[in-house]
This record gives structure tokens, sequence and C-alpha cells, in this order.
């Protein structure tokens, strides 16, 4: 208010300036009267509230003090309830342990009472027994005697008539057993177990997959039996030919063309991978050996087996050989290995069987972004196949290596008048190569 006097004795002293500073003057008078107002029952506010808060922290010092009393004296009564609890159990336990020493005492004197008793038995019977068993043993004797022819031409008639009639069971279910050889890639060895199954006919696709798991001993190898399966197998082709999906109800004897002890096909136990599904297989399947051909190392990985269908298209083809080798169908190129060469599957409606599909073939596979976009005559795949294509693989043995120290003591004339035994013998512990040509006729003349 003073500075607003201030400023308007600075200004000429008109009664328009004036009046607006008189009544700007009466309105910070009137703000200011109700700010002090507004401070004034603030601070009686806080005032009551510090009361109220002073008051509420004395009560509760009150009841805190008062809860404290309350719970040492319970816990002081509990303690002193407790501790004639546990005198009252020490004396219950000390009549027991003084009544299990009278039993002890007791049973003790009955256990020599009772001897004695049995040793004045035996006594008084032994020689009663003893003139028994003279007097009955001549009587046995005979009697023995008798039985015994009498029981031994019995006994040679039911040997005869027992081992016709096991023969003629033996031959009659002879007659309803399925003989297969069964095959199984044994997950702990990682190998191909053969082993002789042989079934009933009237056995249930269950009974026979268990009777299978245990012959095979997967069992030793922790694989349940529900992550087993039997397929029909072809051992010459090496595939998986047939599931027996959905009949399991159905006797195995009609699953397999009734009881025989040959069949036109084996018997595979297939083991899945935990979490994995097994596929239905139609019949007449495909084997696969699928080789990963790594563009940018220059190498071909090692076969890996894969079943397919002849009804599948090449995009199917495809997407299965991807699912396998956990690969992105968008950027992969396949080639099947034809007459020495691989011929590239870029028509994907094609049907496999169009392709030239049959039984067992070797397909190459390739996943590279950059050699995709790649005409495939001028690509680094196609290179890779020609080279693969026209390799000659060379398994050389040596002989072991002469000593440092050992010296040749005959010259190549000496050599020449050895005898040919001693000639023979050095041709044997010589160099032993042997050759081994994928690029037919040709390649092997040239390895030669």
């Amino acid at each position: 208010l003073t500075q607003v006097s201030r400023v308007a004795a600075q200004f000429p002293s008109t009664s328009k300036n004036k009046v607006e500073l008189l009544q700007q003057l009466t309105s910070l008078r009137a703000e200011a009267d109700r700010i002090q107002q507004s401070n004034s029952s603030l601070r009686a506010a806080t005032e009551r509230l510090q009361q109220e808060h002073e008051t509420e922290i004395r009560s509760l010092r009150a009841n805190t003090e008062r809860v404290e009393q309350e719970s040492r004296a319970r816990t002081e009564g509990l303690q002193q309830e407790h501790e004639a609890e546990i005198r009252s159990l020490k004396a219950d336990i000390e009549r027991l342990q003084q009544a299990n020493r009278s039993l002890r005492a007791d049973k003790k004197g009955l256990q020599e009472a009772s001897r004695a008793a049995t040793e004045r038995l035996h006594q008084a019977h032994e020689a009663e027994i003893t003139s028994m068993i003279e007097n009955t043993s001549a009587e046995l004797e005979q009697a023995r005697d008798s039985i015994i022819g009498s029981l031994q031409e019995q006994l040679d008639h039911l040997k005869k008539s027992h081992t016709a009639q096991k023969e003629k069971d033996k031959e009659e279910f002879e007659k309803h057993l399925c003989k297969f050889r069964l095959f199984c890639k044994h997950p702990s060895s990682g190998g191909i177990v053969e082993r002789k199954l042989e079934v009933h006919k009237d056995s249930s696709l269950y009974e026979v997959t268990e009777e299978a798991y245990e012959l095979l001993g997967l069992k030793d190898s922790h694989v349940p039996v529900d992550r087993c399966r039997l397929v029909r197998y072809d051992e010459y082709m090496e595939t998986l030919d047939q599931s027996f999906d959905e009949k399991e109800d159905v006797p195995f004897g009609e699953l397999v063309g009734g009881p025989r002890s040959y069949y036109t096909f084996e018997l595979f136990m297939e083991v899945r991978e935990k979490g994995q599904v097994f596929r239905p297989y139609r019949n007449r399947g495909l084997n696969l050996q699928l080789l990963v051909v790594d563009v940018e190392r220059e190498e071909v990985g090692v076969p890996m087996a894969m079943r397919a269908e002849l009804g599948w298209t090449v995009a199917e083809l495809k997407r299965e050989v991807a699912e396998h080798l956990h690969l992105s169908v968008e950027h992969m190129r396949v080639a099947l290995e034809t007459n020495n060469e691989g011929r590239l599957l870029s028509n994907s409606t094609n049907v496999l069987r169009s392709e030239g599909f049959y039984r067992k073939h070797t397909v190459f596979v390739c996943y590279d972004e950059k050699d995709f976009c790649v005409n495939f005559a001028d690509s680094n795949f196609q290179k890779m196949l020609d080279k693969y294509a026209n390799s000659i693989l060379l398994s050389i043995t040596l002989p072991p290596s002469l000593p440092t120290h050992h010296k040749p003591t005959h010259s190549l004339h000496e050599q020449d008048k050895a005898s040919p035994v001693d000639a023979d013998k050095r041709e044997g512990e010589g160099e032993e190569a042997q050759k081994q040509d994928d690029g037919g006729s040709a390649g092997a003349s040239g390895g030669e």
C-alpha cells in the first residue's frame, strides 16, 4: 500500500487518476484482510489437529502398555501350565519304565519254565518215537516198493501222452503265430538293431507293441512305450512303408494278412522325440537321404534320413524338409540326385512321382539368400553339386612307419634276389588303397 501511495505521488494529481488509485488501494486492503483471516483460521485448525494428534499418541501408548502387561501375564501362565504338564509326563514315563522292567523279568521266568517243560517232554517221547519208527520202517519199505512200481508205470504213460500233447499243442500254436524280423534305431547306441518277433494272431496292436518294446530293451533307455509305434518296413529300400493308425482294436493277424512264417515286409519300431507327434504313413513311402549343402564353406553335410510320400508336391516336400531341418522355405532350393547329377526341383506344383521319385533317393538342400537370387546354372549350389558328383573318395591304409634310427641295409639289386614268398609278404605289408567312385564308370577309370 505504501508503494502504491508512492507511485500515486509521482503522477500528476488528476481526479481520474486518484479515483483509480483509491479503488486499487481499497481492493488491496480488502484482499489483505481476507488473507489475514485465512491465516488465523489455518493457525486455529493446525493447533486443533496437533492437540488431537497428541491425544491419540497418549491413548496408543496407554493401550500398548496394557497389551504388553496382559501378554506377559498370559505368557507366564502358559509357561507354568507347560511345566506342570512336563512334570506329569515325566512321572508317567517313570511308571511305564518300571512296568516294562517288571514285564521283562516275568517274560524271562516264563521262557525258562517253558524250556524246562519242553526238555522233559522231549525226553519222555524220544523213547516212544524211536520204537515206533523201528516198527513202521519195515512196513514202509514194503509199501514203498509196491507204490514206486505202480507210480513208475503211470509216470511213463503220462510222459508219453504229455509229450505227444505238447507237440500237438506246439504245432497248433505255431499255426497261429505271426513271425517277423523286427528293426529299430536304438536310442542308446544310435544303430539299427534287429530282433525276431513272434506274436499270436489274436493279440492286439498295443500288446504286440509292448512285446516288441520289451524285446528291444527300450525300457533301459528310459523311453516310455507311448513314444513308440510299429510300422511296416522295407529292409531292402530302408523305407517305412505304412503305419497302423486307428487300428488298435483290430487283431494283429488281420492287420498283417494272417499268421505266417514269412512276410514280404518287416516291422520297424519307430521312436519319436519328446513333444513330437506321430504322422500317419500311407503305403509305399519314400526314403530320402537329405544332404545339406553349405555354399559359403563349400561343404556337404552328413546324410539325414527322412520319409516322404509319392503323392506330395514339390512345395509340400520343401515344407516338410524345412520343418525337418528347422529352416525356412523362403530361400530354399532342393535338388534330386539323378544319373549322378543334381536336378533342381523348380516346379512347386509337380507331384514327386512325376519328378522321378520311386523308393529311395538322395536330395540336396541349399539355404542361402544370396545364392538363391542367382540363376541355378550359375549358382554356387550347382557348382557344389557338380563337384560332389565328380568327386572320388579314397580310403588309404599306410604301413607302420619305420623308426628314425633304422636304415635299409639291402640294395635294390639284393631285394630283387629275394624269394617270391618274401616278395608276396612285402606286397601284403605295403600300401593298401580302396577307391570308391560316386561318378560312374568314367570317374572310376579316372581314379584308377
